[in-house]
Parts: C-alpha cells; structure tokens; sequence
C-alpha cells in the first residue's frame, strides 16, 4: 500500500528551526504520555467536564484551553486530548475538542515538528461520535497516517470539529467552520508539543474533512497567516452540496441530507425559519438525528423522499441554498497547492464532482492535482492513494511545483 513510500515522504517533513529549542520544550525532550504539570498547557478535568469550555474572556483561536494524556498509547507514542479556541463562521469563540498524538523517540536537536492534521468523515451528530471521545489509536482510515507521521519524528492533530464532543450542535458541511477548526487544530498542536510560533502543517481529509481542508487552503493566508501550511490533500470530498442532496433523495443515503439540514441551521439561525416547511415527521427526524451516530441515521431514514418531511422545500429554499453556495471549495484562488483523490466508483459523492473541482482550480490558477482510481468506492481510497499522497508530499517538501493536472484539461 506504500508506507514505506508514504514514511520517507513524511521524513522529509521535520523542519529543522532557524534556532535551536529550550531544553524544557515537550518536542526537545519527549517522553510518554507525561502527567499533567509536564504539559506546557493546563490540565483539564478527568470526566465530561472536560469537554465544557469555561468564559470566553480572552479566547484566542488556537489558544489551547487544556489538555490531558490518553491514559493508554502504544510503545513510541504520546497522546492528549485536547479542548482549544476556534471560531464559529459569525465570527463568535468556541470551544473545540481533538487529540493530539506525537512520538516520544528523541528528536534531533533543533528539529521543530511539522503538523500533520486530519479532518476526519462524517461520524454523525451526537457528542459520543467525536473521534476524541472513541478508544485511542482508532482513527479509521487514518489510523496508518499516525503512525507512519509519528515514525517520521512529526505531529498528529485530529479535530472532532465544532459541537461534536463539546456542547451545542455540530454545523455538519459546514466547510468554512470544519476550515477553522482545522486550522486552529494545528496551533493547539504546536502550542502543546513546543513546535514554535510559525508551524509547518499538512493538512489531509476525508469526504466531510476533504471539503474542510480545501476551504482551508482558500483561507489559511487570511485566517491564519503564520501557520506555513505547505499544501493539503482532499480525500473524496464533499463538493456541489446543491446537486448531492438532489440526488441522495429517495435513496440509501438519504440521512445525510437531513444531518446537512441541521448543520446548516446551527450555523447560520436565520435558516431556523424554513422549519416551516416541516411536517411533524421532518421535525421529529431533525429531533432525531441530533441525538444519533451515522450508522443508525442512514439506517433509518434509507429510501425515504425529502417530500414525505417537507424537506424538499426547505433544502430548495433560496436562502438554504445560498449558503451551501457559501460553503463550496472550488472558488478562492489560493498557491497552498492541492490534490484531490477519488474513486470513480463512488455511490456516495460522484466522481464527476471531484473533476469539476479540479477544474474550477485550474480555472483559477491554482496548483491542483486530480488522482482519479478505478473501481474504488468511498471509503476505500486512502490506502491506494498512497503512493501518490507521498509523492504530491515530496514534491512539496522539496520545494518543487507539483504537476499540476491542469495542462490535461
């Protein structure tokens, strides 16, 4: 499947720091899954208290609130979970939960850890199917970029996104808020291993994550400016939402339309108003699936019609549809370069979706590159992948322009 290809690549992301670090920084002088007063951030409680943010009074994004060990790892790893400072999309504080995962084999003196964040698939809208909140090292298709990013002497950040884990909803889809969260993952991260001021990121994500790091490629130069994000990697991604919920209508996949719904509401409250167009079964199924984990929301609702709970109005609504118009990767120019990865024979995201992506960055003179494999579906994609993640990644890492997929458009 590449890992070994995939570890030299990552190798090639220790950035050794212009100054050398302070004998007291976790990154300098590791060791396994140290007890709280080692943390250079403050230790948060040992129960569900931890996942509740105190005041917003002073919060930064990417500030980390607190921080405690993962009581179990394997051999060479350190873990922590972690509550930091986002940004919801109007702009207000929030509190988001991840992990943080890093190696607790010495480090060469004054190498400075890249940060390697993942944006993770959809895993549903109650707090329990928060990634932090499953057994450590369960990371799903992820699970090998850990430790092959941890083999490589760098930094694994995975955020659970806003309101999955923490109180309030989770705004699913919402690419411009799971951008945010992804960025301010990364500077959580820096902050608890030392990795300095002006962290070098990576960025890879899956289906709902792919989405999110392409926006945060679009927007990390304004949102986070002194992070030196080197370019990110979207994973069957979620794009065009519009056409997607036309076409999940009746079908097996009907429940993500709904989670969208909600999202959506959570995060702009103005669009609370096409409730309206709800039956008492399309409230009772929003009531529903805020409690619920994927599984047993595509369960539930598979092969049902928006129309039997007055959805197809209210997805069809001007102002819902402007919004996911709002949310849409593909329209920002940006030099973070970008590939994309996808299955053609995905039944959850058309294939399609994601060559019209790249061509919306071509369009907009973008480094983009389009890795298009056969008779893979969804899920299946990121251990074929491999090889060509880890060449898109030393070709980054040397400092080389990748090639780009635009000369054959």
């Amino acid at each position: 499947m590449g890992r070994r290809s995939l570890v030299a690549a990552l190798l090639g992301l220790v950035v050794v720091a212009a100054t050398g670090c302070s004998s007291d920084e976790p990154a300098a002088a590791p060791a396994p899954a140290p007890a709280g007063p080692t943390l250079p951030v403050p230790l948060g409680p040992a129960d569900e208290r931890f996942y509740e943010s105190p005041a917003t009074t002073g919060a930064q994004p990417g500030k980390v609130i607190w921080a405690r060990p993962i009581g179990f790892m394997p051999t060479g790893m350190a873990g922590y979970t972690m509550l930091y400072w986002s940004t919801t999309v109007s702009g207000e504080p929030t509190a988001v939960s991840g992990m943080v995962y890093r190696s607790t084999a010495p480090q060469p003196a004054g190498a400075s850890p890249t940060i390697v964040a993942w944006a993770h698939g959809t895993t549903g809208m109650a707090d329990t199917c928060a990634p932090s909140k499953k057994p450590a090292g369960n990371e799903g298709p992820a699970a090998q970029l850990v430790v092959d990013s941890l083999a490589a002497g760098n930094v694994f950040v995975v955020t659970d996104y806003e309101g999955l884990g923490t109180p309030g909803e989770h705004p699913y889809l919402v690419a411009r808020s799971h951008a945010q969260n992804v960025m301010d993952s990364i500077r959580a991260a820096a902050e608890i291993v030392g990795a300095g001021p002006n962290p070098t990121a990576l960025a890879l994500g899956e289906s709902q994550g792919g989405a999110a790091v392409l926006v945060a490629a679009e927007t990390a130069a304004q949102y986070a400016p002194e992070v030196d994000l080197r370019g990110v990697v979207a994973i069957s991604p979620a794009s065009h939402l519009d056409r997607i919920r036309r076409e999940m209508d009746g079908g097996p996949y009907m429940g993500f339309t709904l989670m969208a719904a909600l999202g959506y509401e959570t995060a702009y409250p103005d669009l609370e108003r096409d409730q309206r167009f709800l039956n008492k079964g399309g409230k009772d199924a929003l009531a529903y699936v805020k409690t619920e984990c994927i599984g047993h929301i595509l369960e539930t609702y598979a092969n049902q019609r928006h129309a039997e709970l007055g959805f197809d109005k209210l997805l069809g609504a001007a102002d819902f549809r402007a919004r996911l118009a709002e949310n849409e990767p593909g329209q920002v120019a940006t030099t973070v370069p970008i590939m994309i990865a996808h299955g053609d024979s995905d039944t959850v995201i058309p294939v399609r979706l994601s060559r019209q992506l790249v061509t919306a960055y071509c369009n907009l003179d973008t480094p983009v590159v389009g890795k298009f494999y056969r008779g893979l579906g969804h899920g299946d994609v990121l251990p074929l992948a491999y090889d060509d993640i880890a060449g898109f990644v030393q070709t980054l890492m040397a400092g080389n322009p990748v090639e780009s997929s635009c000369a054959n458009q």
